[in-house]
């Protein structure tokens, strides 16, 4: 999908609307995520709802309407934060095929993912690594039989991509 993207638009809007600002408060971090959706939207030729631009749009509207005058860049990504876990959990109604895969929209809730991870910074506090995500050499190795130099792709806009990292040095002169 778009998601990677619009991310990057997303970031981008944000750091349009922070440059040159030394110190940036609640009111202001607001203004840049708004600008964040907005450039995000302008970016993308048919913006479908249900997707992550909604959750970032539907978001921090909601949390600009309800945003103490006096919060601060903690309370404001609390807020944020929620929000968009409840606009998250709407997108399947927004969008079909979410909803027939009983799915919620996977960029927006790395989005997510990332802004808890910058509450979690800001509060001083350390991500725990859950070690069942560890991989180990006792894993079963990626079939990748059915990828060949003859394989075609039907779908010109993403392509995803194994790399095998070799034990051995390539001689990069006589490659």
């Amino acid at each position: 999908g778009n998601s990677g993207v619009i991310l990057s638009q997303i970031f981008k809007g944000i750091s349009a609307a922070l440059t040159g600002t030394a110190e940036a408060g609640a009111s202001e971090f607001a203004d840049a995520l708004t600008r964040a959706y907005k450039t995000a939207y302008d970016a993308v030729l048919n913006p479908v709802e249900g997707t992550i631009l909604t959750v970032v749009r539907e978001s921090i509207e909601s949390t600009k309407a309800q945003m103490p005058s006096d919060a601060s860049v903690e309370e404001l990504l609390r807020l944020y934060i929620a929000e968009m876990h409840a606009s998250l959990l709407r997108t399947p109604a927004l969008l079909p095929v979410l909803k027939s895969a009983g799915l919620v929209d996977s960029g927006a809730l790395g989005y997510i993912r990332i802004l808890e991870g910058m509450l979690m910074s800001l509060r001083g506090e350390m991500l725990q690594l859950d070690e069942s995500f560890e991989t180990s050499a006792d894993a079963p190795p990626i079939d990748d039989s059915s990828f060949t130099a003859d394989s075609s792709f039907g779908y010109g806009y993403c392509l995803e991509f194994l790399l095998q990292l070799m034990n051995s040095r390539t001689d990069v002169q006589n490659f």
